[in-house]
């Protein structure tokens, strides 16, 4: 099968495939929406407002897990696109580890956020598309270990967020230093 042949939806050696494309810029919005969010409420909301909020961010966090985890399976799947023409060994390296330093900051804030759920003296049950409940990691609540997993959670977050402006910079060098169809093969509108 041609290149011009291959399924919209099936990474080849030159793009993305529509499914990938998706799931990265759902997980940028979410990624960047639960920063946004997470900032917001510990820092400028009052505390009697917080509880909610943390409620919202530990949902949509189990979700952005799911999209990760359905992203996984997808790219075990499907190969990605080989790096571009003209790439020296060190920035196809550099490139290999960001990806996976990306997958792996993302993975360990899930679970992070997860077993700081556990710990949270206040937790609210969570299911799942109304179906799947999150099980708890600790049979009981604690407020210590709830601290420590939040500031852990909070670093990591800030690791994260340090990861996805280097991937936008090393993004935007290729399109406007290198030239190259890095960042147009993940446009959504290309």
């Amino acid at each position: 099968m041609t290149e011009s042949a291959e399924p919209s939806y099936r990474n080849s050696a030159h793009r993305w495939g529509w499914p990938a494309k998706l799931f990265h810029w759902l997980g940028a919005v979410l990624v960047l929406g639960l920063t946004a969010q997470g900032w917001w409420m510990t820092h400028l909301l009052e505390r009697a407002g917080r509880l909610p909020q943390y409620h919202l961010h530990g949902v949509i966090g189990y979700y952005l897990g799911v999209a990760l985890l359905l992203r996984l399976v997808w790219r075990a799947m499907n190969r990605a696109p080989d790096h571009p023409p003209g790439l020296q060994a060190w920035e196809n390296r550099a490139a290999t580890l960001g990806h996976w330093a990306l997958y792996l900051a993302m993975i360990a804030i899930t679970l992070g956020g997860w077993l700081m759920h556990s710990a949270f003296p206040r937790r609210q049950a969570v299911e799942l598309f109304g179906l799947l409940p999150i099980p708890y990691a600790f049979a009981e609540p604690n407020r210590d270990r709830f601290r420590l997993f939040e500031d852990v959670h909070l670093w990591m977050a800030y690791g994260l967020l340090a990861l996805v402006v280097v991937h936008a910079l090393a993004a935007l060098r290729h399109h406007v230093v290198k030239k190259n169809d890095v960042m147009r093969r993940m446009s959504p509108f290309g």
